[in-house]
């Protein structure tokens, strides 16, 4: 999802992990676009990213209705609070947009390859 994002907006969210919520992000093989992979089955992963300002968790599952995200945030105090408040505004919409995106790419992908993409149909956001 974060890797297929369009080459500014991808731009945009990195610069705002690393330099606005400061964000140490991994250039491992291992991670997801710079976030650490702390779980994942064959439903579900786990991604995480720490900072001196706050700690996030994204969890992605996968069912027969589609893909619901959930973000977690923890706070470092006032600061990493107001910056997420702020952060909050973007993540409500860029999220559900790269979810759909990716959605759209899977299934016409699926369709090329003469699969059935009626499974993988909605993005669902709770953050």
């Amino acid at each position: 999802m974060f890797e297929g994002a369009p080459t500014p907006l991808a731009v945009f969210v990195r610069f705002g992990w690393r330099n606005v919520l400061r964000f140490r992000l991994s250039d491992s093989p291992a991670s997801v676009a710079g976030w650490r992979l702390a779980d994942a089955d064959e439903d579900s992963a786990v991604l995480e990213a720490h900072s001196p300002l706050l700690e996030a968790r994204n969890v992605a599952f996968v069912d027969d209705d589609g893909v619901t995200w959930a973000t977690y945030v923890r706070f470092h105090g006032r600061v990493g609070r107001a910056v997420w408040a702020i952060a909050a505004r973007l993540h409500h919409v860029v999220l559900p947009y790269l979810l759909r995106r990716a959605v759209r790419r899977t299934e016409r992908s699926l369709r090329l390859g003469g699969v059935n993409a009626t499974s993988v149909t909605s993005a669902t956001v709770r953050a």
